[in-house]
């Protein structure tokens, strides 16, 4: 689902707010996180999820072809955890 989808989707749910005022409301949360992520904080939406900043060491990988040891750099990835109601209900 992309972001005018979603914006679609939440002025389809709720009559009372325009295509353009649920992209606007749809972007701004959307950077609201970006701005708190690139801050390196976590952001924590109850009953959602929580998305978190972790750094990754350098370590030791091997090139399947030639079976020779090669050093991945460190790296800093963004990570997604659903709180635990979301995994029940995906799981069912």
């Amino acid at each position: 689902m992309t972001k005018v989808e979603i914006a679609n989707e939440v002025c389809r749910r709720h009559g009372n707010i325009t295509k353009s005022e649920a992209q606007l409301a749809v972007d701004k949360i959307f950077n609201i996180i970006k701005e708190e992520l690139i801050n390196e904080n976590e952001v924590e939406i109850r009953s959602f999820g929580s998305f978190k900043i972790h750094r990754r060491a350098t370590r030791k990988g091997r090139n399947l072809k030639t079976g020779e040891i090669v050093p991945i750099p460190p790296r800093t990835v963004t990570t997604f955890r659903p709180c635990q109601s979301l995994k029940q209900r995906i799981n069912f």
